[in-house]
């Protein structure tokens, strides 16, 4: 089904893989934001016009959007937040009401892809990694193509996933408080049941942290591999 298309974004997303990590390996002096944000917007582009299949959950997605069409803003918003992911309801009625289906995706991509190429831009430059490697980093990231149809699938969650990795890049790495954060881990657990079972690991983690920094030695390391692994 589709296959003329499918073999046009795939090549697309080869193409555009190949040639931003490739630039950034044999530029040095290149700009990796710069660079990054052509990249997003290849990415937008192509899940603004990707038709899924009837077997894919954004299929179903934009026909539960479609339904909630026939609702006011009053009468939907009581509808919201009486679930117990009204920051969903909320997303994809917003993105109903403009009538144009490829935003749900498109929206969704610069959101999640914004923060993953966030994480990676605020790394290079914290731990001083050239562009040869930062190509590489991304080449690596980028080929695993299955994360992009994730993405634009699995709407909900992957946009409360990439605002949790950004939450914990900027506390266990840049060093910003987990309280000045509380407001993104609330809104992203208003996405998606999971995302709330990846916040209460985050919690977790956080009461574990004083202990961690008074241990020394195995126990000490015990923790880090914990920490690696839970994050």
């Amino acid at each position: 089904m589709f296959l003329i298309e499918r073999i046009i974004g795939i090549g697309i997303y080869t193409i555009s893989l190949f040639f931003f990590s490739g630039y950034l390996m044999v530029q040095p002096k290149a700009k990796l934001s710069v660079v990054l944000k052509f990249y997003l917007f290849v990415i937008v582009v192509l899940a603004f016009f990707y038709y899924p299949d009837t077997t894919m959950d954004l299929f179903r997605l934009r026909i539960q959007i479609q339904g909630w069409m026939k609702y006011s803003v009053q009468e939907f918003l009581k509808i919201a937040f009486q679930t117990s992911t009204p920051g969903w309801y909320i997303y994809g009625y917003m993105l109903g009401k403009t009538g144009v289906q490829g935003l749900l995706p498109a929206v969704t991509a610069i959101i999640v892809y914004g923060n993953i190429f966030f994480v990676i831009r605020r790394s290079c430059d914290q731990f001083n990694v050239s562009n040869r490697e930062a190509g590489k980093l991304i080449f690596c990231f980028m080929s695993i193509g299955s994360t992009f149809i994730t993405t634009i699938s699995n709407v909900r969650t992957m946009i409360g996933l990439s605002i949790v990795l950004v939450c914990v890049y900027q506390e266990l790495v840049e060093g910003r408080s987990v309280f000045k954060n509380l407001w993104k881990y609330a809104l992203a657990s208003l996405m998606h049941q999971v995302v709330v079972t990846v916040v209460l690991i985050r919690v977790f983690f956080f009461f574990l942290e004083p202990v961690a920094r008074k241990k020394n030695g195995a126990i000490k390391r015990g923790f880090q591999i914990i920490g690696m692994i839970t994050m």
